[in-house]
Protein backbone atom coordinates (compact mmCIF):
# COMPACT_ATOMS: atom_id res chain seq x y z
CA UNK A 1 0.00 0.00 0.00
CA UNK A 2 1.59 3.19 -1.08
CA UNK A 3 1.71 5.78 2.06
CA UNK A 4 -0.05 9.01 1.51
CA UNK A 5 2.36 12.21 2.19
CA UNK A 6 -0.17 13.93 3.51
CA UNK A 7 -3.34 12.92 5.89
CA UNK A 8 -5.87 14.93 6.13
CA UNK A 9 -8.43 14.46 9.09
CA UNK A 10 -11.84 16.72 8.09
CA UNK A 11 -15.07 15.91 9.50
CA UNK A 12 -17.12 17.79 6.97
CA UNK A 13 -17.55 15.78 3.71
CA UNK A 14 -17.28 18.70 1.55
CA UNK A 15 -14.09 20.27 2.95
CA UNK A 16 -12.31 17.01 2.80
CA UNK A 17 -13.33 16.28 -0.85
CA UNK A 18 -11.70 20.09 -1.60
CA UNK A 19 -8.43 19.69 0.64
CA UNK A 20 -7.81 16.01 -0.96
CA UNK A 21 -8.28 17.43 -4.65
CA UNK A 22 -6.06 20.47 -3.48
CA UNK A 23 -3.43 18.55 -2.32
CA UNK A 24 -3.44 15.89 -5.35
CA UNK A 25 -3.44 18.43 -7.74
CA UNK A 26 -0.40 19.92 -6.70
CA UNK A 27 1.17 16.79 -6.82
CA UNK A 28 1.14 15.55 -2.96
CA UNK A 29 -0.09 12.34 -2.13
CA UNK A 30 -3.03 12.66 0.66
CA UNK A 31 -5.41 10.55 2.55
CA UNK A 32 -8.03 11.93 3.59
CA UNK A 33 -10.55 10.37 6.35
CA UNK A 34 -13.27 12.20 8.48
CA UNK A 35 -12.25 10.38 12.00
CA UNK A 36 -9.58 10.16 14.48
CA UNK A 37 -10.71 6.58 14.01
CA UNK A 38 -10.22 6.56 11.04
CA UNK A 39 -6.76 7.81 10.95
CA UNK A 40 -5.67 5.93 13.57
CA UNK A 41 -6.34 2.54 11.09
CA UNK A 42 -4.48 4.22 8.00
CA UNK A 43 -1.54 4.99 10.48
CA UNK A 44 -1.79 1.11 11.79
CA UNK A 45 -1.36 -0.01 8.27
CA UNK A 46 2.32 1.30 8.79
CA UNK A 47 1.49 4.61 6.89
CA UNK A 48 4.16 7.13 7.75
CA UNK A 49 3.16 10.92 6.86
CA UNK A 50 4.95 13.91 6.37
CA UNK A 51 2.06 15.80 7.31
CA UNK A 52 -1.18 15.90 9.24
CA UNK A 53 -3.64 18.16 8.66
CA UNK A 54 -6.45 18.16 11.40
CA UNK A 55 -9.87 19.95 11.35
CA UNK A 56 -10.16 21.41 15.09
CA UNK A 57 -13.97 21.29 15.48
CA UNK A 58 -15.99 21.99 19.01
CA UNK A 59 -15.74 20.52 21.10
CA UNK A 60 -11.96 19.55 20.30
CA UNK A 61 -11.51 16.79 22.91
CA UNK A 62 -11.34 14.23 20.74
CA UNK A 63 -8.56 15.77 18.59
CA UNK A 64 -6.63 17.15 21.39
CA UNK A 65 -6.66 13.17 22.43
CA UNK A 66 -5.89 12.29 18.78
CA UNK A 67 -3.15 14.88 18.54
CA UNK A 68 -1.54 13.66 22.23
CA UNK A 69 -1.53 10.19 20.97
CA UNK A 70 0.37 11.19 17.82
CA UNK A 71 2.78 12.76 19.94
CA UNK A 72 3.77 9.81 21.55
CA UNK A 73 4.92 7.35 18.96
CA UNK A 74 7.93 7.27 18.14
CA UNK A 75 7.80 7.15 14.65
CA UNK A 76 5.33 9.97 14.21
CA UNK A 77 5.78 12.30 17.12
CA UNK A 78 8.07 14.69 14.96
CA UNK A 79 5.62 14.72 11.77
CA UNK A 80 4.25 18.23 11.52
CA UNK A 81 0.70 19.15 12.17
CA UNK A 82 -1.20 22.13 10.55
CA UNK A 83 -4.67 22.47 12.30
CA UNK A 84 -7.36 23.82 10.72
CA UNK A 85 -10.60 25.63 12.53
CA UNK A 86 -13.18 28.52 12.91
CA UNK A 87 -12.46 27.90 16.47
CA UNK A 88 -10.21 31.12 18.46
CA UNK A 89 -6.53 30.01 18.83
CA UNK A 90 -6.50 29.90 22.28
CA UNK A 91 -9.25 26.58 22.29
CA UNK A 92 -7.07 24.77 19.96
CA UNK A 93 -4.37 21.76 21.27
CA UNK A 94 -1.36 23.39 21.83
CA UNK A 95 0.86 19.99 20.03
CA UNK A 96 0.40 21.70 16.30
CA UNK A 97 3.24 23.14 14.78
CA UNK A 98 0.91 25.67 12.45
CA UNK A 99 -2.65 26.97 13.16
CA UNK A 100 -4.57 28.17 9.91
CA UNK A 101 -8.14 30.02 11.02
CA UNK A 102 -11.23 29.62 8.47
CA UNK A 103 -11.85 30.70 6.36
CA UNK A 104 -8.13 30.52 4.73
CA UNK A 105 -7.58 30.97 0.61
CA UNK A 106 -6.09 27.69 -1.33
CA UNK A 107 -2.72 29.79 -2.03
CA UNK A 108 -2.09 30.15 2.17
CA UNK A 109 -2.77 26.90 2.56
CA UNK A 110 -0.73 25.28 0.23
CA UNK A 111 2.18 28.04 1.16
CA UNK A 112 1.12 26.33 4.76
CA UNK A 113 1.75 22.58 3.99
CA UNK A 114 4.73 23.45 1.80
CA UNK A 115 6.57 25.45 4.36
CA UNK A 116 5.49 22.96 6.85
CA UNK A 117 6.86 20.32 4.42
CA UNK A 118 10.18 21.61 4.21
CA UNK A 119 11.17 22.13 7.73
CA UNK A 120 10.37 20.48 11.25
CA UNK A 121 9.81 23.29 13.57
CA UNK A 122 10.23 22.50 17.52
CA UNK A 123 6.65 22.23 18.58
CA UNK A 124 7.34 25.25 20.63
CA UNK A 125 6.84 26.90 17.57
CA UNK A 126 3.30 27.81 16.74
CA UNK A 127 2.27 29.67 13.90
CA UNK A 128 -0.75 31.20 13.90
CA UNK A 129 -2.10 32.29 10.10
CA UNK A 130 -5.35 34.47 10.53
CA UNK A 131 -7.21 35.08 6.87
CA UNK A 132 -7.70 38.78 6.59
CA UNK A 133 -9.46 39.57 3.53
Amino acid sequence: MACARVVVIEPDGGMRAVLFDILEMSGMPCCAVASPSEAMSVLASGCEPALFVIDVPFPAAPIAHLIGLLRTVPRLRNVPILATTALPAEMVPEDVDALLSQPFGVDQFLDTVQRLLDRRPPLESVDVVEHHP
